[in-house]
């Protein structure tokens, strides 16, 4: 019995049991515009590179009842398309923008677009997160151990979209449009060129405020499902010396997830009765202005209406899809994770270092939908990608304590990012115009994709001038390898968008990011009250980055690295007493490389700023409100434009000031 209660009392146990469920149930719209200029036929030059040629309209010599216009170009200036051995329209058969397809072409478009599309943005999520662990003293032993299971779930019961468009590229299909659409194309200009606006001749201006221009163009019913299943199990143990080396640490860990996404379509097809827009019955409102009244938006869509029309239309024309068209979305696949690390930590005097050394094997196996050329005996299928690599992470850092007040910090370590799973597959996700049917873009996989490495460089010295308050200074340098990027080309094709978007994430050779990074915390605890509740935050982060990416047209023309800001700051006014806090804080950021484009006109995203305001009062104990403001200054919060000049705007978003009321209690 004795001995019994030795070990209990020499043995300290914590247990836990955790669990944790949400679910969000949101429900959205999106009404949206298309308005953009349409390639049309034009003569294709016979030297692309020849920028001597005249504009044809410059060249008209006489008309051909059948043929059109009779140009004074030659057979070895233009492509003679039919063979007859003089230039007419007839000849025309090259889609473009330009007056003539060459560098002889002048920007010219003689087509337009504009469609308005509304579609349902409702989703249901949820998720269930369970783990039990604990920690167990025994002498100088610490043992830390946990296992947890989350099983989270993303869907919607149905996304609705319906759209009415007219393109002046394809009016004679739809000859309802009338004349404006294939009589002009769109120019756009404008002071700020965060809001570019469309200019058109006066017998266009009311394309976009004129509903019975715009023809119904099409309707569809989908919905989706998503789910990943997560396991971890980890243990921890740590053994206490109490000499040189002061403890030493190892460890193991255990992950696995489990996804699975599956896309199901419904319907798609007419919807009897509708007539041009203005008919349709299905316009609830009109939204005049926007963006603080630089844009006219025009007629919003009633959802009910948009909604019930649709349900309507699949009971009385069902649709029965292939295998090919309902599996070409879906996929699933697990990602494993074995980790195990062990570390040193010893003491001399002023000095502390902590070495050592992770270990991690990720295993990758993805299923996805491969879409074959069935027309010429290919047969579509699942088919499975494995990938399985290693990575071994040894590091050390040192810290010098010079003083009470006085610290150095410096590091060597190793570090590495995993490819997102669902990139390293054979599968390809297709994007088609919801109306045309014609694929627009395709996301490709890449079973080849490695992990990113770096090596990691950091040296810092830190100051205490009183016990609140802080001031510190770090130059960090990385060198990486294999860094993982998005690459976006453009390929011709004979679809009326004339091209479709390929995206793939591809592996870059090398990349270094060196920068210096100032930190200040201060608190004005000596003042007179109340302004002793007073302080002020600042951090700043300057750098510089370089990048090759592997890619041919690059070659000795490195790039600024992917989401790399040269420049980022931010600045607080904090105020802490009588059981009230605040945080007015300032940040900014500076423009950066988000994703590729083989024409090099990468997409960049501008600087942003924001100004927010976070304040609390703890009324008692156990119960606070919170009063934020968001986005005072009431700027954007995403704007990425063509290229690094701002004149080319891409994306633009404004989200507006939030203002968000908390309560909160806890016992």
């Amino acid at each position: 019995m004795a001995i019994f209660r030795s070990i209990i009392m020499a043995t300290r146990l914590q247990l836990y049991l955790r669990g944790q469920f949400a679910k969000l149930d949101r429900t959205g719209t999106n009404d949206y515009t298309d308005f953009r200029s349409r390639p049309t036929k034009r003569l294709a030059q016979a030297n692309i590179d020849d920028t001597s040629l005249s504009a044809p309209e410059s060249m008209i010599t006489g008309t051909d009842p059948v043929k059109g216009n009779i140009y004074g170009y030659t057979t070895s200036q233009i492509v003679d398309a039919d063979d007859d051995g003089i230039i007419t329209d007839a000849d025309a058969t090259e889609s473009s923008y330009w007056s003539l397809a060459g560098r002889s072409g002048v920007w010219d478009p003689k087509a337009m677009q504009f469609a308005r599309s509304f579609q349902t943005q409702d989703q249901k999520s949820s998720l269930a997160t369970i783990n039990a662990g604990g920690i167990t003293h025994k002498d100088a032993l610490t043992l830390e151990y946990d296992a947890s299971y989350s099983y989270g779930e993303k869907g919607s019961d149905g996304d609705y979209f319906i759209s009415y468009n007219c393109d002046g590229k394809n009016l004679d299909a739809d000859a309802d449009c009338g004349p404006i659409f294939n009589s002009t194309g769109v120019l756009w200009s404008s002071f700020d060129p965060r809001f570019p606006l469309p200019q058109l001749p006066a017998f266009a201006s009311t394309v976009q405020s004129d509903a019975s221009l715009l023809q119904y163009d099409g309707a569809s019913l989908e919905k989706y499902e998503q789910s990943d299943a997560r396991t971890a199990l980890k243990l921890d143990a740590r053994y206490d010396l109490g000499g040189f080396v002061d403890y030493v640490k190892a460890g193991v860990k255990y992950s696995k997830s489990e996804r699975k996404y599956d896309k199901t379509k419904l319907w798609d097809g007419d919807i009897a009765n509708t007539g041009n827009l203005e008919q349709s019955g299905l316009i609830e409102r009109s939204l005049d202005s926007f963006l603080g009244g630089r844009y006219y938006y025009g007629a919003i869509l009633s959802r009910d209406k948009v909604t019930s029309a649709i349900d309507a239309a699949m009971k009385a024309t069902p649709v029965t899809y292939s295998e090919a068209d309902q599996n070409g979305d879906d996929k699933h696949g697990s990602e494993t994770i074995y980790a195990a690390y062990a570390l040193a930590n010893m003491k001399s005097g002023n000095w502390e270092v902590v070495a050592g050394a992770r270990f991690e094997n990720t295993q990758v196996d993805n299923t996805s939908w491969i879409n074959e050329d069935t027309e010429n005996g290919g047969v579509s299928h699942f088919a499975n990608t494995k990938a399985d690599y290693s990575n071994f992470l040894p590091s050390v850092t040192a810290v010098y304590r010079h003083s009470d007040n006085v610290v150095y910090r410096g590091a060597i370590w190793t570090s590495f990012s995993r490819p997102e799973y669902e990139n390293i597959t054979r599968g390809e996700s297709i994007t088609r115009d919801k109306i045309t049917k014609e694929i627009t873009r395709i996301e490709r996989g890449n079973p080849d994709l490695k992990p990113a490495e770096a090596l990691n460089f950091d040296l810092s010295a830190e100051y205490y001038p009183d016990r609140s308050s802080v001031v510190s200074i770090g130059l960090f340098h990385k060198a990486i390898k294999n860094f993982i990027f998005t690459n976006g080309s453009s390929v011709n094709a004979n679809t009326q968008e004339g091209t479709v978007e390929i995206i793939e994430t591809k592996n870059g050779e090398d990349a270094k990011i060196s920068g210096v990074e100032l930190n200040l915390i201060k608190s004005f605890e000596g003042l007179a009250a109340p302004f002793d509740g007073f302080g002020v935050e600042a951090n700043i982060t300057v750098q510089t980055s370089e990048a090759e990416t592997g890619l041919d047209y690059r070659k000795g023309d490195p790039i600024t690295f992917i989401q790399a800001p040269n420049l980022i700051y931010n600045t607080s006014l904090t105020y802490q007493k009588y059981g009230f806090e605040a945080k007015l804080s300032y940040q900014y950021q500076g423009k950066y490389i988000e994703d590729l484009r083989d024409n090099a006109v990468d997409k960049w995203v501008q600087p942003n700023k924001s100004l927010d305001l976070h304040t609390r009062y703890n009324i008692h104990s156990g119960l606070s409100v919170d009063f934020d403001v968001q986005n005072i200054l009431d700027g954007h919060r995403y704007y990425t434009t063509k290229g690094k000049s701002p004149s080319y705007q891409k994306d633009y978003m404004e989200p507006g000031r939030n203002f968000i009321l908390r309560f909160a209690y806890s016992y």
